[in-house]
């Protein structure tokens, strides 16, 4: 499953000190869907227990069965190279074989906008997964950077507000979101900063995923 992974990490030479968003996309046969998850819940228990660089490691699945995403959150490169050489050593094999594809998207959060991650994150029940494709990254990394803290400051009900560069492709951004509910989700749409900014965000097309949170998996409670 990490193969992939190690090599993104091995060639990525930039800053081994920032944080990092890591959002990984997972098939598995809907027939093992439930085998699966049981895996990844004790998994993560490991992860709680043995990986203090690991910030988040928290399972979505979308509206199609055996479709998931991982969300996760890293102090820096090392602690996701020990995160993926953990799993390598001490995985239970069979949630290898029981998941039929992956994709991984490792980004750089952005200088100067924090992810805003909170203490109450393990009470989240939804998750947004929001992809980029800019021209010029900067006018997005502005408008975050006025926009991110209005959010971390004003909404209890946002537990996650990250924007991260994608560290193979400089001109795609992955934005993750932790929301208490539908409900708070709504309340982040209504709030006059995000109205003002939103014209300019949806103008850049974003493919946007609103995900279940499978509450079992949240690796830091």
């Amino acid at each position: 499953l990490y193969t992939r992974l190690e090599r993104t990490l091995a060639s990525d030479r930039e800053d081994i000190a920032a944080m990092l968003s890591v959002v990984a996309d997972i098939q598995v046969d809907p027939s093992s869907a439930e085998r699966w998850k049981a895996l990844f819940f004790a998994r993560a228990k490991e992860v709680r227990a043995t990986e203090p660089g690991t910030l988040l490691y928290t399972l979505t699945q979308a509206a199609t069965p055996g479709s998931f995403t991982v969300i996760e959150l890293y102090t820096d490169k090392t602690a996701l190279k020990v995160h993926a050489e953990n799993f390598k050593k001490s995985g239970n094999p069979e949630i290898s074989e029981l998941t039929t594809g992956m994709t991984v998207h490792i980004a750089r959060v952005c200088d100067g906008i924090p992810p805003g991650l909170k203490s109450g994150h393990g009470a989240a029940t939804k998750a947004v997964v929001a992809t980029f494709t800019v021209h010029d990254g900067n006018d997005l990394e502005t408008i975050f950077k006025e926009l991110a803290p209005k959010v971390h400051a004003n909404e209890d009900g946002c537990f996650l507000y990250c924007l991260g560069r994608h560290v193979k492709d400089p001109s795609k951004y992955v934005v993750t979101e932790l929301y208490a509910d539908k409900t708070a989700i709504k309340a982040h749409n209504r709030t006059p900063y995000f109205r003002s900014a939103a014209p300019k965000l949806m103008a850049a097309k974003p493919a946007v995923k609103v995900l279940d949170v499978c509450l079992a998996s949240t690796a830091k409670l």
